[in-house]
């Protein structure tokens, strides 16, 4: 019998199993994800059997999910989202046409028509958390690619529910249909009229209160509770809580605090995503996959290859670059975590037989092992083929009308802390004529650095997405104005982790902090005890009439 202890243990399992591999894969240039994958199959009941209460874990990574899709819709807004509206008619053809060949295929090996058509199905759809995750990381979700790999997924996402409903269907269950279309439609109707609500109204004057601005805690639990309160909503009303987190934080993106919240779900997010993808390994069955090894690989690899040419071709008409095409047809070539529920459905329904599943979850999990190579390869790899297959007047036309045109910030100042030492330094850059980028986590302050003109964001400076989003790496100094030590100090680690060639100025309160702000990597430390003191000093020896013996200058 499992109990809260077993599951803490094989959390601790798979948690430093994924630590372990995920090392071990980045050292040689795969992806972590390819070494929590294999940490999930190797503690799984097929391999080493170290993970008992598999079902419990699978639910916790499904809130993993969710958090992922919570973080990404903060990245976007409806008018970002209306604008895919092209692509959105993309992805419904390619999803089609991809159903339609696998349901095909699998009609020309032998299956009947009902296990073709979930074949079909669980063939058509990509993984939103894997290929998202991998754009995201890459900083490539906002290239031409990136865009058009994110709204066949996205739109993927809300074909999950029909999906499901017919696959139910044709399981034998058909009389309950036309009430489970009424309900998804009244629950998802419900859901995002209360998250208008909560969005709109509820979370921005929470966060608004001044007891919230000075407890750095409370923004952190409201956030967590938003996307756990998101998710278990979506649950409950019959959508699909991954769709319903992404549309709780698309609803959310439009408040001032949007990149702060993402910033404060980070590391739950990154723990709870970890455990997901280590979930899907321990679906894996080594020993059935060892005895069907040629059919697992020749299923791999047919899929690869149909998904990736089949999505490069769909997507032609509602994209302009043939490259961008190709190489979202390869981000693409994959089948995405939310298939293992519809092949779930039809084996409890018996439209599929367990070898059936089997090949489905192996063939399954190896295209996703092989995703972070082919997301890395994606745009050269798209470039060879483009140039090989596409006349070259039109792939030139295509590229100059797919080319980028969104402005990035350069050569500013990036300021963290808008405190009293902040604005007497953004002043002093303004007179210097240099642009000043500001991070600030008390929305206040924001508001009044907005008022002297500067461009800003609300956020927590030590975490690392909140740098990038400020532009660091294209920044010509960053400025640390805070008084906290500590973050002080986490801010440069993560400012010369993220742009080691950005110089940064740090403030130091006490002389004794000095050498730990220079150890972590500032390249310039203004010692407020020795400014003052030297300045008292000064002061001092101007009242005496004296003249210094040597030339000082002071920071």
């Amino acid at each position: 019998m499992t109990t809260g202890w077993t599951l803490v243990f094989d959390i601790v399992v798979l948690l430093t199993g994924a630590l372990v591999l995920g090392l071990m894969f980045t050292r040689l240039k795969q992806g972590a994800i390819v070494g929590y994958l294999l940490a999930g199959t190797l503690a799984g009941p097929s391999a080493l059997g170290l993970v008992k209460s598999g079902p419990a874990i699978q639910q916790l990574a499904e809130l993993g999910v969710a958090m992922l899709m919570f973080s990404i819709g903060l990245e976007f807004s409806w008018r970002r989202l209306l604008s895919m509206g092209r692509l959105a008619t993309g992805a419904l053809v390619q999803t089609a046409l991809t159903l339609v060949v696998g349901a095909s295929l699998a009609v020309f090996v032998g299956m009947r028509g009902e296990a073709a058509f979930v074949a079909g199905a669980v063939m058509a759809l990509s993984s939103t958390a894997v290929v998202l995750r991998l754009l995201k990381d890459r900083g490539e979700v906002d290239s031409q690619y990136g865009r058009t790999a994110s709204a066949v997924v996205l739109t993927q996402d809300v074909l999950m529910i029909p999906l499901v409903l017919i696959v139910t269907f044709i399981g034998g269950d058909r009389g309950s249909l036309p009430r489970a279309i009424g309900q998804a439609l009244g629950g998802t109707l419900l859901f995002v009229l209360v998250a208008i609500l909560a969005a709109g109204l509820l979370i921005p004057r929470l966060l608004n209160r001044k007891e919230v601005a000075q407890n750095r805690e409370l923004p952190i639990l409201l956030a967590t509770a938003t996307v756990v309160a998101a998710t278990y909503a979506a649950h409950a009303v019959g959508m699909s809580p991954a769709l319903g987190a992404f549309i709780a934080g698309m609803l959310l993106a439009e408040i001032q605090f949007a990149d702060q919240i993402r910033a404060d779900v980070g590391p739950l997010r990154t723990v709870f995503v970890t455990l997901f993808f280590a979930s899907i390994g321990l679906l894996l069955d080594l020993p059935w996959v060892g005895r069907n090894l040629a059919l697992v690989l020749s299923v791999t690899v047919l899929v690869v290859l149909f998904k990736a040419g089949l999505a490069a071709l769909a997507l032609r008409p509602f994209q302009p670059s043939s490259v961008a095409c190709i190489a979202a047809g390869i981000c693409l070539a994959q089948v995405g975590e939310f298939s293992f529920v519809l092949a779930g459905i039809a084996h409890h329904n018996r439209t599929i037989t367990a070898d059936q599943l089997q090949l489905i979850i192996a063939s399954s999990v190896l295209t996703l092992m092989a995703t972070p190579l082919m997301v890395a390869h994606a745009y050269p790899w798209g470039r060879w083929l483009a140039i090989r297959v596409v006349r070259s007047r039109s792939l030139l036309r295509g590229e100059r009308v797919a080319r980028p045109t969104r402005p990035k910030r350069t050569g500013h100042a990036l300021l963290v802390g808008y405190g009293d030492a902040g604005k007497a330094a953004a002043g002093e850059l303004v007179d210097h004529q240099v642009a000043v980028m500001l991070v600030e986590v008390d929305h206040r302050q924001l508001a009044l650095a907005h008022q002297h003109g500067h461009a800003a964001i609300l956020g927590d400076a030590t975490q690392g997405g909140n740098l990038v989003r400020a532009d660091l790496a294209s920044a010509a100094v960053v400025i640390i104005a805070i008084p906290d030590a500590i973050a002080t100090r986490m801010i440069i680690s993560q400012c010369k982790l993220i742009a080691p060639g950005v110089p940064v100025v740090a403030r130091a309160r006490y002389h004794d902090e000095v050498a730990e702000m220079v150890l972590s990597g500032a390249n310039i430390v203004v010692d407020e005890e020795q400014l003052t003191g030297r300045r008292l000093g000064k002061r001092a020896s101007d009242l005496l009439g004296r003249t210094p013996s040597r030339s000082a200058e002071l920071d």
